[in-house]
């Protein structure tokens, strides 16, 4: 994780040295509904940091932020109520600038990015720390004033977590909207 904000920080002061004008910062709290095997379904806090290198390729750091609310007999060796934080690194496409979309012009109004997403982070869950990895997807939508977008964001995480009625193996959905701020 360290090495991941090393190569953020160091792309965000080399950029300009680059000629990388296109490039920019993005930051989007979010509100993230979220549902898993074991956990039930709640509302937990995301921050997200992405940085655009270019129209196609970003980087960002996510972290998610809540509290555990667990089924009474779901067997896993979590404790309700108790803290639930991940932070991960992830890469994102942006899939229309790929495919060779030409990026609208500000006359044009709204617009939107749909992209997808990988990355690998640590999940704490109230005394276990879990290693893990998510798929996922979303859409920006750009409105004329430049500094502001609505975030969509949907994730499959995966990791793995002791339970003695089932499966270790935990597949759960995390949905997030929030505004974007860029600079």
């Amino acid at each position: 994780m360290h090495k991941l904000l090393l190569i953020i920080a160091l792309c965000f002061f080399v950029r300009p040295l680059l000629g990388m004008a296109e490039s920019y910062s993005e930051i989007s709290p979010a509100l993230v509904l979220y549902t898993g095997d074991v956990m039930r379904s709640s509302e937990i806090g995301s921050l997200s940091y992405t940085y655009h290198m270019t129209r196609t390729c970003w980087i960002g750091v996510d972290m998610l932020v809540g509290r555990t609310r667990l089924d009474s007999d779901s067997g896993a060796r979590v404790r309700n109520g108790k803290k639930y934080i991940g932070m991960d690194g992830a890469f994102y496409l942006n899939i229309p600038a790929f495919l060779g979309q030409t990026e609208p012009g500000p006359d044009q109004g709204f617009a939107a990015d749909l992209y997808t997403s990988i990355g690998l982070g640590s999940l704490w869950l109230d005394r276990e720390t879990e290693p893990y990895g998510f798929v996922g997807g979303g859409m920006i939508i750009h409105f004329p004033t430049q500094w502001i977008a609505l975030r969509f964001d949907l994730k499959g995480i995966l990791f793995k977590l002791k339970n003695q009625k089932g499966s270790d193996m935990n597949s759960d959905m995390a949905l997030s909207i929030g505004p974007s701020l860029k600079f």
